[in-house]
């Protein structure tokens, strides 16, 4: 199988082969089973794969880099630690497959199941997941860096601590979701659904969620300092103790919410609705309630703008006390 020998393969195969540290770069594979084969530490760069199977191989530790795989599928195979780097997945399934502690930039995936994936620990930087669907992923301790997610689907995914940053998931969908502690930072989240999702303690820090929608999800510890959330419906949902400071909820809908103890101060309440929602205890402070939708709202223990700390906000070097 070396370059010399040939520069196309094709229905061949090497099913349960030992590949371990061999170098195939350079080489074009169509209809070609690798199933079983191990590729650990094997050189697999500049290849193409046109409607290859993957199954159970084990391309741990792998060189994958500035490949081509169409229509290939690699049923729980490993790519554990491996170097997957401007690489291309088009139409390919990774039903089962890891992808735990894997390193990959700059690669794309057009149109791909992701059905039972594992991708703890791995970290995506600069990827594409065009028409993605994750299903019952695990996401556990996983990084989404400057990664294009819009339209994306998360169905059934778990994990702790899944962090999203400078990614664009707009119009993602998440559904029947446990993440606790998501985390996305100064992310496109516009237009996106999260329906029936744990969330608890999940942060979107200067995050673009307008228009959003959250339906029968637990946002409990919720933090959204700086974020827009202008004209996103979050009715009836749990956010007692959640970080609102800063926040956009211009035009939201969060009637019937449970707002216990949240702190709300410098939030811009523009025509929002917190129709029969619960405030007790929560901090007000220069979130100008007057100017939303208060009808049959709990305010028992509502903290109004403090004007000590207003002064004292507002105060500059030099000005006159």
């Amino acid at each position: 199988m070396s370059q010399e020998a040939a520069q196309t393969i094709r229905n061949q195969s090497f099913a349960g082969q030992n590949l371990a540290g061999q170098s195939l770069a350079n080489v074009h594979f169509a209809s070609c089973d690798f199933s079983g084969c191990d590729f650990a530490q094997a050189d697999v760069s500049q290849c193409t794969f046109a409607s290859c199977v993957f199954a159970r191989a084990c391309l741990g530790q792998a060189e994958l880099s500035d490949c081509a795989f169409e229509g290939c599928a690699f049923e729980q195979a490993s790519f554990e630690a491996a170097n997957v780097a401007g690489t291309s997945f088009g139409q390919c399934s990774f039903a089962g497959a890891s992808f735990a502690d894997a390193s990959l930039a700059r690669s794309s995936f057009d149109a791909c199941g992701l059905a039972d994936a594992v991708f703890s620990k791995a970290v995506f930087a600069a990827c594409a997941f065009a028409g993605a669907v994750f299903e019952r992923a695990e996401l556990s301790s996983c990084t989404f860096l400057s990664c294009q997610l819009a339209g994306a689907a998360f169905q059934g995914c778990q994990g702790r601590l899944c962090v999203f940053r400078q990614s664009d998931l707009t119009g993602a969908r998440f559904v029947q979701c446990q993440i606790p502690q998501l985390l996305a930072f100064e992310s496109l989240l516009e237009g996106a659904v999260f329906q029936e999702c744990q969330f608890a303690n999940a942060g979107f820090p200067g995050c673009r969620l307008k228009g959003a929608v959250f339906a029968a999800c637990d946002l409990a510890g919720l933090s959204c300092r700086g974020t827009d959330l202008s004209g996103a419906r979050l009715d009836g949902l749990n956010l007692d103790k959640a970080q609102l400071q800063g926040a956009s909820l211009r035009l939201a809908s969060l009637a019937g919410c449970s707002l216990k103890m949240a702190d709300l101060s410098h939030a811009d309440l523009a025509g929002a609705s917190l129709a029969n929602a619960s405030l007790a205890l929560a901090n007000l402070h220069c979130a100008d309630a007057d100017s939303c939708v208060t009808t049959g709202c709990d305010m028992t223990g509502a903290r109004p703008t403090d004007q000590a700390l207003l002064r004292a906000e507002r105060f500059a070097p030099g000005e006159a006390r």
